[in-house]
């Protein structure tokens, strides 16, 4: 298990530079402040399960919304795969529905499956501790991963489009929100989708939940798109014939609880047909930047103009 997947790269930052100057004005239009915009950029050699990296406010704590769901899956697989949660179709059913079309109710049951609790109602004393300290397993097992993007990070939450209610209002108020940094995110991601902390058969079952359609047809038939007003709808139609894209978007808007509202969030990969990739996190907060559907596309174009084709990218010396 490497510790060390992302390697700070000069070329990567002018891209990403780059990027930011391209989108300025969509950027001043929708994004309230310098420190509502996270962005991280990364690129993969061919074949290769490490990339250079660089990002715009890496280590900035996010409400990640949807984006959490990428860390509840993996730990909800691996113990699927050990055999210490029991597997049922409705588990199934959840697990690609939360994935999926981002079901808020498809992740609270894997939730109560990971936790072995149900209902929301208040508890006191020990049944409180108790449930306290089981709702912070899943982000235990991260930590113990050692990633050092980790830091900041936490999975503590039900999703929810509303404010929270009995246990979960106690959980928000003992542990805080879920967290996740534009780095976090982008850990996320990567281990969803190689193995290295996680099996190879955890990460092809990853792979196949987030799989995304690149073809304009295909994504115009989707029901409920992570495509159409996020990266993907920008990245997509620069994509070389052959390439496979993997995302999950998160979005929120008002709730009743200023610390979870207003925020649209993506975090994407590219695989191209030569073997290299494209992984790309961009978190916002603010209601004119949760409210756009332009935005994300604007940067994922811009993204494409950056940074593709990949077989183009300079290899730093100094980082292997």
């Amino acid at each position: 298990m490497k510790s060390t997947v992302f390697h700070s790269s000069l070329d990567m930052a002018e891209r990403l530079a780059a990027v930011l100057k391209a989108c300025s004005s969509a950027i001043a239009a929708d994004v309230p402040g310098e420190q509502d915009l996270g962005f991280v950029l990364a690129a993969y050699a061919p074949g290769r399960d490490e990339a250079e990296i660089a990002a715009h406010n890496g280590g900035l704590a996010f409400y990640p919304a949807s984006v959490v769901k990428l860390g509840w899956a993996l730990v909800a697989l691996e113990r699927l795969e050990a055999g210490s949660l029991e597997a049922h179709p409705e588990l199934e059913r959840s697990l690609t529905d939360m994935l999926g079309v981002s079901s808020n109710a498809a992740t609270n049951y894997v939730v109560d499956c990971l936790t072995g609790t149900t209902g929301d109602t208040l508890l006191h004393g020990g049944d409180f501790a108790m449930a306290m300290e089981t709702q912070q397993g899943p982000t235990r097992r991260l930590a113990a991963c050692g990633w050092p993007e980790w830091e900041r990070c936490q999975i503590v939450q039900k999703a929810s489009d509303e404010d929270r209610y009995g246990r979960h209002m106690q959980f928000r108020d003992a542990l805080g929100h879920n967290v996740l940094t534009p780095l976090g995110a982008a850990r996320l991601l990567h281990e969803s989708l190689f193995a290295n902390s996680f099996s190879a058969g955890v990460t092809q079952r990853m792979r196949g939940y987030l799989a995304r359609p690149v073809d304009a047809a295909a994504i115009a038939a989707e029901p409920i798109s992570q495509v159409v007003a996020f990266l993907g709808g920008g990245l997509a139609p620069h994509l070389p014939a052959g390439s496979l894209l993997y995302s999950k978007a998160g979005w929120s808007m008002y709730t009743g609880d200023p610390g979870s509202m207003w925020h649209r969030h993506d975090a994407a990969f590219a695989a191209l047909p030569d073997g290299s990739g494209l992984l790309s996190v961009v978190l916002t907060n603010g209601e004119r930047a949760a409210k756009s559907e332009t935005l994300l596309p604007a940067l994922g174009g811009a993204i494409a103009d950056a940074c593709l084709p990949l077989s183009g990218l300079p290899r730093d010396n100094g980082n292997r």
